[in-house]
């Protein structure tokens, strides 16, 4: 949880800067997101192999979406994306055997 609040701190100091490009800023932070999202991919499948990483992401991503203020809070500036929260929200998944 700790990580959770401390990234949706930085977003909340991130959202208060103003940009003189908020569309280029946009644009960047989706690419991010997209080759954090590749790469977070990648580690799963090597760590537990092609099918039981694929499962292991989307049950982690139904349990996400069963608790919508943690759905709510993750979704701002690709802070969902980050690996070091998915791990952990991962690894919850998994040691509660939620599917």
């Amino acid at each position: 949880m700790a990580k959770i609040a401390d990234g949706e701190v930085g977003n909340l100091i991130a959202n208060a800067r103003v940009s003189s490009d908020p569309e280029g800023d946009a644009m960047t932070r989706d690419q991010q997101i997209v080759a954090a999202n590749a790469e977070l991919r990648q580690k799963f499948q090597r760590q537990y192999g092609a099918k039981d990483g694929e499962q292991l992401l989307e049950r982690t991503a139904r349990f996400v979406r069963t608790h919508p203020a943690l759905a709510k809070t993750l979704q701002p500036r690709g802070l969902g994306s980050r690996i070091d929260i998915v791990e952990l929200i991962a690894a919850h998944v998994f040691s509660t055997g939620f599917r």
